[in-house]
């Protein structure tokens, strides 16, 4: 759906916040690749959640900058 964004204003389409999946798609790798760089600390976003059951939320500039390679 999304396609690797190349425009601002395309980016300007997106949620602001996006969960796993739909950074996975805009970045095109699988969800388990973003959720290493969210472990790991490259790519910042916030859980929600308990410690046990947590979801994942990217906010839409940090993705662009980390997709960028602003990070």
């Amino acid at each position: 759906v999304y396609k690797m964004i190349k425009t601002r204003t395309a980016w300007e389409n997106l949620p602001l916040t996006l969960t796993v999946s739909q950074a996975a798609e805009v970045l095109q790798c699988v969800p388990e690749t973003v959720k290493r760089a969210l472990r790991s600390g490259r790519l910042k976003g916030c859980k929600l959640g308990n410690t046990t059951n947590c979801s994942w939320r990217i906010e839409r500039d940090v993705l662009r900058k980390f997709a960028e390679g602003d990070t």
